[in-house]
């Protein structure tokens, strides 16, 4: 027998062993794993945790001219009086269709 038979016999009688691993504790192990596991949304948040500064000091300017251009939006949106010279407008007495169309009060 060579050397390398030598060491192959000693690998092949090595595996052949059964596992000298302590089932109780290989269990307890996982089960302890699974317990200290974290879920998803608390992986995110610390990951994200040392970036929230920066992205709130840089947000702050955006969400502030959001909300007051819907303010200053929302102010000049208000409906206007009613407008009789509004040509295009379906409620005014000199629309085209108003012109057109004969007057209900005629029949």
């Amino acid at each position: 027998m060579t050397m390398k038979d030598r060491e192959l016999d000693k690998l092949l009688e090595a595996v052949s062993r059964p596992p000298e691993m302590d089932q109780r504790a290989f269990r307890d192990a996982v089960w302890a794993k699974i317990d200290t596991r974290e879920s998803w949304v608390d992986r995110v948040r610390n990951a994200l945790r040392p970036l929230m500064p920066a992205v709130a000091l840089r947000s702050a300017p955006a969400a502030l001219a959001l909300v007051v251009g819907g303010l200053s939006g929302a102010a000049m949106a208000q409906s206007d009086p009613h407008d009789d010279l509004a040509i295009f407008d379906t409620n005014s007495s000199y629309s085209i269709v108003a012109m057109i169309a004969p007057s209900k009060d005629k029949h």
